[in-house]
């Protein structure tokens, strides 16, 4: 089962979604990093998760120096940090809809297995997934009444994954998916108890704060390095 690095590890030495945190993760021996993407006011697509800034202004109406300081620290462009870890599997997060014309101009030429573009914003990956020319899928933070309901409106362009929150699943409707012929990552684990459980579900990969835990319990081992 693929280890995934949520926004790099969750570390009190590391701020999230920084090159530090990411290679944080991959010493841990993560297999990939799942990370959020942001468009800046002058048009940087950004790694970083919320909404606001620390100071409370939306990213959106910041440029990318706003708002490296008001978050106190380096913000990493998508493209930087692709470049750096050309090898990883990246879990790219969307986390608005208005920019696909720039996703695509940043990602063209880096098609390839190794690229997942996931986004809540499902109605973004039905309009422009199929476009972008890599693997795609909906981040879903409900359990659907069925897995017919859930994948009724991609059956003109199936996603290749579905991204769930483990609060709402259970193993019936994932194997639904995986029937469908989709993979499942599952975020929102902590223990090991966890990653059986979505092992056992036949999960394709698990999303972690804390990879060391999952490289760890993968090899039999101890949580190991990173653990909460």
């Amino acid at each position: 089962m693929l280890i995934l690095g949520h926004r790099g590890v969750r570390s009190d030495d590391l701020r999230e979604n920084t090159l530090e945190a990411f290679q944080r993760a991959v010493d841990l021996g993560a297999d990939g990093i799942e990370t959020d993407v942001r468009r800046t006011r002058d048009g940087r697509l950004v790694l970083f998760h919320d909404r606001l800034s620390p100071a409370g202004t939306p990213v959106a109406q910041l440029g990318h120096a706003a708002l490296e300081a008001a978050a106190g620290h380096h913000v990493p462009e998508l493209g930087e940090a692709l470049a750096a870890w050309p090898d990883l599997l990246w879990d790219l997060e969307i986390k608005t809809p208005d920019f696909p014309g720039p996703l695509k101009r940043a990602l063209s030429g880096r098609t390839g297995t190794r690229l997942i573009l996931t986004s809540p914003h499902h109605e973004f990956l039905l309009a422009h997934g199929p476009d972008l020319g890599l693997p795609f899928g909906p981040v879903i933070n409900h359990r659907p009444p069925s897995a017919e309901a859930l994948l009724g409106p991609w059956r003109g362009s199936p996603p290749a994954y579905c991204v769930w929150n483990v609060d709402h699943l259970d193993g019936e409707i994932l194997g639904a998916v995986r029937e469908a012929g989709i993979d499942n990552l599952v975020y929102n684990l902590h223990t090991p108890a966890d990653l059986e459980t979505v092992r056992e579900w036949g999960c394709r990969g698990a999303i972690l704060d804390y990879p060391g835990m999952g490289v760890a319990w993968r090899l039999g081992g101890e949580a190991g390095e990173g653990s909460p």
